[in-house]
């Protein structure tokens, strides 16, 4: 008798293999770019004051559009992927602090390997960012209306307002209750062209209750109509003169 066991290899396990290849390396590459580099010179908000008073660059590595919103007043612009080509711009023998948007960026640190690869010694890393010089309250340029840069009361403010409804939106239901209960009548206004308001004749508000009553009402006098045609057929039938 022969085996019919199906082979392992079919289209669906080879598929299911590289997609757990594919996820595995994803994981291990996003890992090894978040891992920390070594030998990294890290300095806080106080000290790139400092290094600013006495000459530093000061640069800014995230995209023109988040520049543009917040910045370090005094600091330029290049971004990571243009770092590279433009190191060039700079002595190797100047200070460099490099910063981005906040502690959970690597950008910084990103750019730090870029430029100690280039040749540049004097490279610090302001690993606070953005939101950590907003949050000191040091000179800002730009609106700074990034979420990332808000508080997180500022950010409960937001969502308060947002889910609250406005008052006019309750003074209309309101207002719409009362008209489908009353029954009393109520005069339409139109404007005119030159802008006065004429009153015009009034109409009924006619309830749910009013209308069932006139429902009523006109269903008995049909009702009565005909039992009164069937009446007068009736009584001509009986004494109508037989031929």
């Amino acid at each position: 008798m022969k085996n019919t066991i199906k082979p392992l290899c079919n289209k669906k396990t080879i598929a299911l293999f590289w997609a757990v290849v594919g996820v595995v390396s994803l994981t291990a590459g996003y890992m090894h770019a978040r891992k920390p580099v070594a030998n990294l010179k890290i300095i806080n908000a106080t000290e790139v004051q400092a290094r600013m008073a006495s000459g530093a660059h000061v640069i800014n590595v995230l995209s023109p559009k988040t520049y543009a919103d917040a910045h370090i007043k005094g600091s330029m612009n290049i971004p990571l992927k243009q770092l590279k080509s433009r190191a060039g711009q700079f002595d190797k023998s100047q200070t460099l602090v490099v910063y981005c948007a906040s502690s959970s960026c690597d950008a910084s640190h990103r750019a730090a390997q870029v430029l100690g690869r280039a040749g540049f010694k004097n490279v610090f890393v302001y690993e606070g960012g953005m939101k950590d010089w907003r949050d000191k309250n040091l000179p800002v340029a730009g609106p700074c209306k990034m979420r990332y840069l808000q508080s997180s009361t500022d950010k409960a403010k937001i969502s308060k307002t947002t889910k609250k409804k406005p008052a006019a939106y309750a003074k209309t239901k309101t207002e719409k209750r009362i008209r489908r209960g009353s029954a009393k009548t109520q005069p339409t206004v139109k404007t005119t062209k030159k802008g006065k308001t004429a009153k015009t004749k009034t109409k009924k508000v006619k309830t749910a209750k009013a209308k069932k009553a006139k429902k009523a009402k006109t269903g008995a006098k049909t009702s009565k109509k005909n039992k009164k045609q069937k009446r007068e057929k009736k009584e001509t039938l009986r004494f109508s003169p037989i031929e």
